[in-house]
């Protein structure tokens, strides 16, 4: 019985190799298949849900340069909202672990977090919505309609608030 398995799985094996030889996959990195014979394969492309190549508009960084430079965004974030919190005390503010929650009455709750697998900073926001960004020449960008976080955040509290505000630091 073992020895049948064997031998089908040998005869099924010089079946399919002549018919792997033959196949066309994409050029790129060559991947060993087998010992009798190697393939190539593409790396997968960035693409935008309307089909768009992005790959060369995100900022190829590391997963450490992410780490670091979307903390110092969160972070700074934090800081002018609660230097603003001083004279709006409605304002409540919490960063932890790279989730921030930002209460901005009367619009609601915001949840600002980062997305080390994709190297991105989601937005949750009450008034437009979930949003993914990205970094493109060091701004982190929506791929979708090109709008920045810090500018999109600003105008959302300028507007809760009836005030004029930018960020200063960000």
């Amino acid at each position: 019985m073992l020895r049948s398995t064997i031998r089908l799985g040998l005869q099924t094996s010089r079946a399919i190799a002549p018919l792997a030889a033959r196949s066309t996959l994409p050029t790129g990195p060559t991947v060993s298949l087998s010992a009798r014979f190697t393939r190539s394969y593409a790396a997968p492309k960035q693409v935008t849900t309307d089909g768009h190549d992005i790959t060369t508009n995100i900022d190829e960084i590391t997963i450490n340069q992410y780490h670091k430079l979307a903390d110092v965004y969160l972070e700074s974030f934090v800081d002018e909202v609660e230097a603003l919190g001083e004279q709006y005390p409605e304002i409540d503010i919490e960063l932890t672990q790279g989730v921030m929650t930002f209460a901005l009455p009367p619009n609601g709750v915001y949840v600002i977090n980062k997305q080390p697998p994709n190297k991105q900073i989601w937005l949750s926001s009450p008034i437009s919505g979930p949003k993914r960004y990205d970094l493109v020449k060091g701004q982190w960008t929506s791929l979708r309609d090109n709008s920045l976080l810090t500018n999109l955040m600003a105008a959302e509290i300028a507007s809760a608030l009836k005030i004029d505000f930018k960020f200063e630091a960000i």
